[in-house]
């Protein structure tokens, strides 16, 4: 059973040229498990995380502090009960919050609903800052 994820459309739509597609949960299960980084801490969570964060590869010692609150479902790495997203998926996960040119915080809460990855809060803004469109149409 492949369900969208809540926040994504299920009709892929175009906006400003840029075509906007769903993430499924298959996608991202399929994008966990080519992610060399996500496969390993996929691993790690249903292994155990070793006692101390100096024993982990560097490229998972970010996710140390969160351990005690990621878990696995299907092959898709969950933080609490949101999904967290590969790297591949970002841009267009990123593309699909921003669609309707809301404010970062709007962004921000809808994200803290159900996705997760580190520094999503940092690449929000970032997007939100790029925008020609709301930097032209923001409140002053």
């Amino acid at each position: 059973n492949i369900e969208p994820l809540p926040f994504i459309s299920i009709a892929p739509l175009t906006f400003h040229s840029s075509p906007i597609t769903s993430t499924t949960w298959d996608l991202v299960r399929v994008a966990t498990a080519s992610d060399e980084t996500l496969h390993k801490l996929s691993d790690i969570i249903e292994t155990g995380f070793p006692d101390s964060c100096a024993d982990l590869p560097q490229q998972l010692k970010m996710f140390y502090q969160l351990r005690d609150n990621l878990s696995t479902v299907d092959g898709i790495i969950l933080y609490n009960d949101r999904v967290l997203i590969p790297p591949s998926l970002r841009a267009n996960v990123l593309t699909t919050l921003h669609a309707a040119h809301q404010g970062t915080s709007t962004m921000i809460t809808r994200a803290e609903t159900s996705i997760f990855w580190p520094g999503i809060s940092k690449d929000i803004l970032d997007v939100r800052t790029k925008c020609a469109h709301c930097n032209r149409n923001a409140p002053f």
